[in-house]
């Protein structure tokens, strides 16, 4: 049985505290995710999108997003970072997203 997820603190380039989760298989972030095959929307809380086959995000929502990303490839076995997306909304290809 794993040990639960615990959260560490430390100090960002600019001396602002930030925390950051490091999930019960010793990674950073959390160790469970959400797959989606095909076009469809993922609601959640979610910092990593990788891509299992090449894939494009038709939109993404978050609070800490400014502006709007739109036709978002991202290559097949490729990971992309974001800012803890609220909506993931699939056009074509295959995801995991990662919870934060």
């Amino acid at each position: 049985m794993g040990s639960a997820a615990v959260l560490m603190t430390g100090v960002d380039n600019a001396n602002n505290y930030r925390t950051v989760r490091v999930g019960d298989d010793g990674h950073f972030g959390s160790a469970t995710g959400e797959r989606l095959v095909g076009s469809g929307t993922l609601n959640g809380s979610f910092s990593h999108v990788y891509a299992h086959t090449s894939s494009v995000l038709t939109s993404v929502a978050s609070d800490n997003l400014r502006g709007t990303l739109t036709s978002i490839p991202i290559q097949a076995g490729s990971t992309w970072r974001c800012c803890n997306l609220s909506q993931i909304v699939l056009g074509t290809g295959d995801i995991t997203a990662y919870d934060v």
